[in-house]
């Protein structure tokens, strides 16, 4: 007979609809073990770790965020070398969406405030971040200083460099770009790679309810050799200007 027709049919549905869940609640919770234990061990631009934390950040943005993201010009993306990526910050899923769309290990410079909440804290000394001290600069050189030996050794760097989420309702990047966000970059003389992310303004106001569909472009590799001589205000105005010019809708 059947198991439609029998009460059988009803633990075949609950394990079918439980199954994937539960199997990706089980690496997160293994990824956020194996992130405060094994992770200090392994080098900060481990290929495994990049493995890993992208295919949990994509099943979380999906079934936990309903958050679709669609990734064009992966080919600019270096697979080795000092690197710093910029783009326009709208959400606090924008780090998540920056793990999902680079093709290596990637990090950030999160607020010192974030660390006071587990399992944020873990992930971040995980993926060693750079700690921002908003009120202790002195703190803030020290990280910076560690930051720069791991880009060295080849650890790629997300930097919002807007200081923050300014204005939610437009992709845009309507701020000058902080001049010391560009420390990083040329302490370690990184090469510089734009990214523009589309409709990550909706996602505060549309997630998890609604789906939104994020589309982010990488732009083409700034060479470290081709801006070493700009000046911050000048290397901000020409990165702010490759990440809006994305935005044609909002151009005219």
């Amino acid at each position: 007979m059947s198991i439609f027709v029998t009460p059988e049919w009803w633990y075949y549905l609950i394990w079918l609809v439980t199954s994937i869940p539960i199997f990706y609640l089980s690496m997160i919770v293994m990824v956020l073990l194996y992130s405060i234990t094994f992770n200090k061990w392994l080098p900060v631009n481990n290929k495994f770790k990049a493995f890993m934390y992208h295919d949990v950040a994509n099943w979380a943005l999906i079934w936990i965020f309903n958050v679709h993201v669609k990734t064009t010009g992966r080919k600019n993306i270096p697979k080795k070398g000092n690197l710093v990526i910029y783009a326009n910050h709208k959400t606090d899923l924008d780090p998540l969406l920056a793990v999902v769309a680079i093709t290596r290990q990637v990090s950030f410079t999160p607020k010192s405030e974030l660390y006071h909440y587990w399992p944020i804290n873990a992930w971040l000394d995980a993926i060693a971040a750079i700690r921002i001290y908003r009120d202790d600069d002195r703190m803030t050189l020290k990280e910076l200083v560690k930051g720069i030996n791991n880009a060295k050794n080849g650890l790629a760097y997300m930097i919002y460099a807007e200081g923050g989420i300014k204005d939610r309702s437009t992709d845009r990047i309507t701020q000058d770009l902080k001049a010391g966000s560009f420390k990083l970059g040329q302490k370690a003389e990184a090469d510089i790679l734009p990214i523009s992310v589309h409709n990550n303004h909706l996602v505060g106001e549309r997630s998890p309810f609604k789906n939104t569909k994020v589309a982010v472009t990488i732009h083409p590799l700034i060479k470290f050799e081709d801006i070493k001589d700009l000046s911050t205000v000048e290397l901000g105005t020409k990165i702010k200007e490759i990440i809006n010019s994305d935005f044609e809708e909002e151009n005219v």
